[in-house]
């Protein structure tokens, strides 16, 4: 596969992509929000007249820069499927488009606010009648559905993180978590 210009960019300066652009992005969005300027505020999290203001947030820029975040993961595993030839590598694309098909399609409501919007119908937002995405709902149990993604992404991080580099020893890429990876001299004890 052959990489974008960002991506040899990103590469080529880890710091600066992985740390600084996000960092003096967010801290952006944060000083245009609390900036008390009501033009800032409404780039980042919009009130529109006759919209709940629960709809209205999801047409501000923090809203479309996640969903476009989320389709780029898609994007790029997509085309990491298509390029890998290891079975493996194949298998965990696969899972990450389908894992992240599914946060980009909660994170929209799969369009619900879109089409509220121009249909000017409004539905309950009261947690009891639920009906927008699997995420936000609340079980009998009184738990929201969201503990539950947020107990397989840490199941998820401790296995791709912590075990996987003990049991793969040998497995050394650019793409690797390699920097976090125990001392050799622990090698054993994992």
């Amino acid at each position: 596969m052959k990489p974008s210009n960002f991506g040899k960019w990103a590469v080529s300066h880890p710091l600066g992509s992985f740390v600084f652009l996000p960092a003096v992005l967010s801290l952006a969005l944060m000083a245009m929000y609390f900036s008390g300027n009501v033009h800032l505020q409404n780039i980042v999290a919009p009130t529109i007249d006759n919209v709940p203001l629960f709809t209205a947030r999801e047409f501000g820029l923090l809203e479309m820069l996640q969903n476009l975040f989320l389709l780029c993961i898609v994007f790029y595993s997509i085309r990491c499927f298509i390029a890998a030839r290891d079975i493996w590598v194949r298998t965990v694309a696969l899972i990450l488009v389908l894992i992240s098909m599914f946060a980009f399609l909660e994170e929209i409501d799969y369009g619900t606010h879109f089409i509220e919007y121009t249909t000017g119908e409004y539905e309950s937002l009261a947690q009891e009648t639920w009906n927008r995405n699997w995420h936000n709902k609340i079980s009998s149990s009184g738990v929201q559905n969201v503990s539950y993604i947020n107990l397989a992404a840490k199941i998820g991080m401790l296995s791709g993180f912590v075990l996987a580099p003990c049991y793969c020893p040998g497995y050394k890429t650019e793409l690797s978590v390699y920097w976090y990876r125990p001392n050799g001299w622990l090698q054993p004890l994992c």
